[in-house]
């Protein structure tokens, strides 16, 4: 096992003291062998002048610093990080998030013990003031085991980038992230599904997400027509199905318009839709709600 190379893509944009937090987090992993691709999305200048001096002070050989000539996004830089990957396996964490010491080495040891092409392990979810706001379980896996791992996926999402680990022959095989706006892991994620159902759940929650607040109206509209687009996507599936399957898949689609539409203060609007998403299949709506209030 510790002859195997573990890939961590961290794309950044704008951050300082946020990525040294995440990047502190890898270099501190129980599994050493590692190497950690932070991609500069084009920050500004001083950003990255303040991260290349970080980098260079750290004089970690670990870590390669790369930076982009112009503003790729997050998708596309993580893309970059794949191919200039030289690791067996893959994984990815954001700037402004966190691992716990041994997430890599707990993760890597099932998936080779089970020969996984890909993993997915719990997360558990922080605000701006360090407090958890939701873990996720990912229970909904065991639910029915009848029920293929894409249906699980259309309706569950089996999702959260720092979550994931894959084999790299595997994830070039399925050719990487789509650059979507939103929803690219997603959409990542179903393409591993359609191909292998070879997927693990390491049910370990050794990642720290953190959740911000602010919503604007702008991000708002863009996360609904992103969802509208991601509701067409699974809508496409719709041969394996249930119908009982598809009115929670709308429920769900309409939740988040509700959600969407509450942070950004459209009050009427969130009340359409949640009251759409009601009647469509209201045991699972209240349950979805509720499970939000804790």
């Amino acid at each position: 096992m510790k002859d195997l190379l573990v890939s961590i893509i961290v794309p950044t944009y704008n951050q300082t003291d946020n990525l040294k937090r995440a990047v502190i987090s890898l270099i501190s992993q129980t599994y050493q062998n590692i190497e950690i691709i932070v991609i500069d999305d084009n920050s500004d200048v001083n950003i990255k002048s303040q991260n290349l001096k970080y980098f260079n002070d750290l004089n970690n050989d670990k870590i390669i610093y790369l930076q982009n000539e112009k503003n790729m996004g997050s998708t596309a830089s993580r893309n970059k990080g794949i191919f200039k990957s030289r690791g067996d396996y893959i994984t990815f964490l954001d700037d402004d998030d966190e691992y716990l010491s041994n997430k890599i080495e707990t993760q890597l040891n099932e998936m080779i013990k089970h020969n996984a092409d890909f993993s997915a392990t719990n997360v558990k979810l922080y605000n701006e003031n360090g407090k958890i706001t939701d873990v996720r379980n990912r229970n909904y896996l065991y639910f029915d085991l009848n029920e293929s791992l894409l249906v699980k996926h259309l309706k569950y999402h089996i999702t959260s980038t720092n979550t994931l680990m894959f084999k790299k022959n595997f994830l070039i095989s399925i050719g990487g992230f789509d650059e979507e706006n939103l929803g690219d892991e997603f959409y990542l994620m179903a393409k591993a599904f359609q191909k292998s159902n070879n997927f693990i759940h390491v049910n370990s929650c050794d990642v720290k997400a953190y959740v911000h607040s602010t919503t604007g109206l702008s991000s708002a509209e863009n996360k609904i027509k992103g969802e509208k687009k991601l509701f067409d996507y699974k809508m496409s599936f719709n041969q394996i199905l249930s119908n009982k399957d598809i009115r929670y898949i709308k429920m769900r689609y309409y939740a988040v318009f509700a959600f969407a539409y509450k942070k950004s203060k459209k009050y009427f609007k969130c009340l359409f839709y949640a009251i759409k998403s009601f009647f469509v299949a209201p045991v699972s709506f209240l349950t979805l709600f509720n499970s939000k209030g804790k």
